[in-house]
């Protein structure tokens, strides 16, 4: 599109492709910064749980959102181990309460979990000396 510039505001609105623009923009940042990831990884599982507030429905959101959300735990932590658990507690019924991403924040940064971080392959990034 001849004169598009990603950070100028749209003139009719947020569009979805506009969000997309911003999370492909902004997400080697957030990668970076413990403190970002650890957000963007909360409201990923609030995301995920807010199934629960539609009975029934709400399952068949999870069927679009296991994707994305194992998704982005293999972008963010590099495990494909951790997106394929997550994927599965995502599709599956009644295990959506689990906050998978925050706990695979805690996997990648808290000390305690270093040869978990090593067992399911995490970025480099994650794997420190600790």
């Amino acid at each position: 599109m001849p004169g598009f510039n990603p950070v100028q505001e749209p003139a009719a609105g947020f569009s979805y492709l506009d969000g997309l623009n911003f999370a492909v923009r902004h997400a080697p940042h957030v990668r970076q910064n413990p403190f970002l990831l650890l957000m963007c990884s909360i409201v990923v599982d609030i995301i995920g749980v807010s199934s629960y507030f539609i009975p029934f429905v709400g399952e068949l959101g999870d069927i679009a959102w296991a994707p994305l959300q194992a998704l982005f735990l293999q972008y963010m932590y590099g495990g494909v181990l951790i997106a394929a658990v997550v994927f599965l507690e995502e599709i599956g019924p009644g295990t959506d309460i689990l906050p998978t991403a925050t706990i695979a924040w805690g996997i990648a940064f808290l000390p305690m979990f270093s040869q978990l971080r090593r067992t399911l392959r995490f970025r480099e990034q994650h794997i420190r000396n600790d």
